[in-house]
């Protein structure tokens, strides 16, 4: 018998694969854009951030569904999950800390800016649209024979988990190499904060930013 989860014959149980592969994929780029326009001494302004941000998001669900034949209907799931996972970087930039800018070393208690939950809608919004865009770009440039079978979107995966997996590793050398280990000394928490919500404003110093 045919292991069904790798055969060519369509399954309506893995109709999500393309959405899950597409949206990893996007994920994966947004936060390494997050992460370099981020870095200590790199000042872009946010909408430029923003807009580097959705502009990978489009590109990585267009190509996705360039090499599976892509649609809008699925691009629009695939923007709206990795818009939901990135809320996690979108955290640190609704958050802040008070009056002044606390040393790294006083516990701080972020707040939400006004209008947090607006704007987290609006994030996700705009994924939605960036995603039907680009699994329409897909569709249009599609190959000629595209490979949509659950084994060719298993092996993406693979592809992008690898490459995702290559994003840490770097990273791990970076904290490694600057010694930013224990930078910040209360893991799972950032100096009295949720580490999803300390406000990156605070993470100026390379080393805690690294080690966050």
């Amino acid at each position: 018998m045919s292991d069904p989860v790798l055969s060519d014959a369509p399954d309506r149980r893995l109709a999500f694969l393309p959405t899950i592969v597409s949206a990893f994929a996007a994920v994966a780029v947004m936060w390494a854009a997050w992460f370099c326009t981020h870095l200590p001494g790199v000042d872009l302004p946010p909408p430029l951030i923003a807009g580097i941000i959705l502009a990978l998001l489009i590109a990585a669900i267009a190509w996705m569904g360039r090499l599976g034949g892509g649609n809008w209907r699925s691009g629009i799931g695939a923007g709206i999950l990795a818009g939901l996972v990135n809320l996690i970087l979108l955290g640190s930039m609704l958050t802040e800390a008070g009056q002044g800018t606390p040393a790294p070393s006083e516990n701080i208690d972020p707040s939400l800016k006004p209008g947090a939950p607006l704007i987290a809608g609006g994030f996700l919004l705009a994924c939605a649209v960036c995603g039907a865009i680009g699994g329409w770009l897909g569709g249009r440039i599609a190959k000629k024979h595209p490979d949509s079978s659950a084994q060719a979107w298993l092996a993406r995966f693979g592809w992008v988990a690898a490459l995702a997996t290559g994003e840490l590793i770097l990273v791990g050398g970076l904290v490694t190499s600057s010694e930013s280990g224990l930078a910040v000394p209360d893991w799972p928490g950032t100096y009295g904060a949720n580490m999803f919500l300390y406000p990156v404003a605070l993470m100026t110093e390379h080393r805690i930013f690294l080690e966050h």
